[in-house]
């Protein structure tokens, strides 16, 4: 089949399905964390070069956490964290969809909040919340993770 007639899975849905805002400030110690947005899953037709990225970046935590882990620096943890749908960034921005030019926080309402099992965007504060969780001593064993802050996108 031609990748170029999939349909989408709503016909006004935007074909980049409202990426998180980024955080490119590392926390603070030796923890390493990516950020990258919902659904990296691949679920969506039209997102194959968003999908392979993210999967990219879930590779890179992994090798990472093992070759780190292998050569002496058990102390350094290395953790990915996924956020879903957040009220920030992209995810208020207006987007193009093929019903024109939408709010991010419509374009949620409207195609993926039914998804989500909180039924709500994820507020920027949560993501920060995690990343200060995975930086924390108490979190020395979490390690090679690729961490949901979702309101359960994921799993829906």
């Amino acid at each position: 089949m031609d990748a170029r007639r999939r349909r989408e899975p709503h016909r006004d849905a935007p074909r980049d399905p409202g990426r998180a805002a980024r955080n490119d400030g590392e926390p603070v110690g030796a923890h390493h964390h990516d950020l990258f947005g919902p659904r990296s899953d691949g679920g969506y037709g039209f997102v194959t070069a968003y999908a392979a990225s993210k999967h990219g970046v879930i590779g890179l935590t992994r090798s990472l956490a093992a070759e780190l882990g292998s050569q002496g620096y058990p102390s350094i943890t290395v953790n990915a964290i996924c956020p879903g749908y957040v009220r920030a960034g992209m995810g208020i921005q207006m987007q193009s969809t093929k019903a024109g030019p939408m709010p991010g926080e419509e374009i949620f309402e409207r195609y993926y909040k039914r998804q989500v099992p909180q039924r709500r965007m994820i507020e920027p504060e949560e993501i920060a919340n995690a990343a200060v969780f995975l930086a924390l001593p108490g979190s020395a064993g979490i390690t090679d993770q690729a961490l949901n802050v979702d309101g359960g996108f994921v799993m829906s």
